[in-house]
């Protein structure tokens, strides 16, 4: 989709508002904080977006099911995608993924400076520089989620509530973005 014609735009959700630069796609922040990646003046939903990432400090890439995720968060400032309920992530650090708050370590998965993380389907498929390293589909033939119908009540993907959701220290830039048709 043309970003001109239907705009996403990044957001603070959670941080020091002074220690954020947001240039167009490319956030850079010496605090960690969350972002959120919002539609603009539409109703298409992002349903799929990539990030690659600079010299990154704990960097979660995910989704978040933003009504309940923002009913419920939690006290703790440094919670992160992945960590409060109602949220998925990446953990690019620890090298796995986060459902709710729950860690499950992905074998082999490497990230680094100028990885490229892909969020498809909504959180429901994610690729490192262009492989599949996490599915909720049983027959990707890659490590599945542990619930067994793949994401929690709160992540039906047919909700218009679910946004793209990302925390970290450092730079990364937000390269593509997929939107559903109307």
């Amino acid at each position: 989709m043309t970003s001109g014609i239907y705009p996403t735009v990044i957001e603070l959700h959670r941080g020091d508002q002074r220690s954020v630069s947001i240039e167009g796609k490319c956030v850079d922040c010496s605090e960690w904080s969350t972002f959120t990646l919002q539609t603009q003046g539409h109703v298409r939903q992002v349903i799929s977006y990539e990030i690659v990432l600079g010299n990154v400090e704990r960097m979660q890439i995910g989704w978040i099911n933003e009504k309940k995720y923002i009913e419920n968060l939690s006290n703790e400032p440094h919670n992160g995608v992945g960590e409060e309920a109602n949220s998925v992530g990446i953990d690019c650090c620890r090298g796995g993924l986060l459902l709710e708050g729950s860690f499950t370590k992905l074998e082999g998965l490497s990230i680094k400076a100028g990885s490229t993380i892909l969020c498809d389907q909504k959180g429901h498929r994610w690729y490192v520089n262009g492989e599949l390293v996490c599915s909720s589909n049983a027959a990707d033939g890659t490590k599945q989620f542990e619930h067994s119908s793949g994401f929690p009540p709160a992540f039906n993907c047919v909700t218009t509530d679910i946004v793209p959701c990302f925390s970290g220290k450092g730079i990364w830039t937000v390269t593509e973005v997929v939107l559903s048709c109307p």
